[in-house]
Parts: structure tokens; C-alpha cells; sequence
């Protein structure tokens, strides 16, 4: 008693699907050549403007400090200078007009940062290859002593 063989789609469709799985990696680890792409790394300094902030958070913001990203914990740079002035807010006199005057015990900070993770494609700067910079954008930091949000403010090269 001899028994014929049918192939039907099922089994035609399984069958596609292995010789597809075997030629793929067959060309992944046999002929594909890996490449070692090192992407140069150039030194980027950037500003960050904190806004409205207490000086005790001010205090401890130290020159030579690692800034991190709170969204990735790495470390994106390092504090290179700190400008701290008095946080102004619009307030309005008795006689109806607004002034800018300065609040009580705030202050405004624009933290100079240097990276040596830097690269730059176009019109894109990248630092430690996740994190890019944005002009205007705001994100959350943190140091070892303090936790802020602050906006990209401007990048040099």
C-alpha cells in the first residue's frame, strides 16, 4: 500500500518560511561583514537656562560638576561656568503699570556645560549618541546634590 505525498499550503507556507530562516542567517553570520563605524567625537559646549529657582538649589551647583539627563541617567556633560542672576517677575504698581522687579530669594542660572561625547551631522548635535540637543527645548537635569528643569539655551562647537 503506497501512500502519495500532497503538498498543500500549509505545509508549502512553512516551507518558504524555514529556507527563508536558514538563508537569513546564513547571510547574517556567514557573508554579511560586520563594520566597525567609529563616529568621531567632537568636544560640544551648550548652555542650559534654569529659571526661577531657589539659591539653595543654586549653592549646590558647582563648577567641574557631571550634569545627567533624568530620562536616560547618563551623563551628558560637565559644568563649566555658572551665571546667576536675580529671577525677575512682572508686577503691577498702584497706579496700574507693570514693572519687572526682582523676587525674593530666586534666582535665574545659564549653566555653561562641555562635553567630549559630542558628534555633529548636519545640523544635529548628539551627545553620548542619545541625548540631542535642541535649542529651546526643556528637559530634566540633575546633578549629584540637585534636580532641575532647564532649557537648551544655545551650542557651540
Amino acid at each position: 500500500m503506497k501512500k502519495n505525498f500532497r503538498l498543500n499550503w500549509v505545509d508549502l507556507l512553512i516551507l518558504v518560511l524555514m529556507v527563508g530562516l536558514v538563508a537569513g542567517t546564513y547571510m547574517k553570520f556567514r557573508v554579511s561583514k560586520t563594520t566597525n563605524v567609529v563616529e568621531p567625537q567632537t568636544p560640544i559646549t551648550y548652555q542650559v537656562q534654569i529659571t526661577n529657582i531657589r539659591k539653595t538649589t543654586v549653592d549646590a551647583l558647582r563648577e567641574g560638576d557631571a550634569l545627567f539627563d533624568d530620562d536616560s541617567g547618563r551623563k551628558i556633560g560637565t559644568i563649566r561656568s555658572i551665571e546667576a542672576t536675580p529671577a525677575l517677575t512682572l508686577a503691577v504698581d498702584t497706579e496700574g503699570v507693570y514693572h519687572m522687579t526682582e523676587t525674593d530669594d530666586r534666582y535665574d542660572v545659564i549653566l555653561t556645560v562641555e562635553t567630549k561625547e559630542g558628534s555633529i551631522s548636519g545640523n544635529t548635535y548628539t551627545v553620548a549618541r542619545i541625548y540631542t540637543l535642541n535649542i529651546g527645548s526643556f528637559r530634566d537635569f540633575h546633578t549629584k546634590y540637585s534636580t532641575w528643569q532647564g532649557r537648551i539655551w544655545g551650542i557651540e562647537r
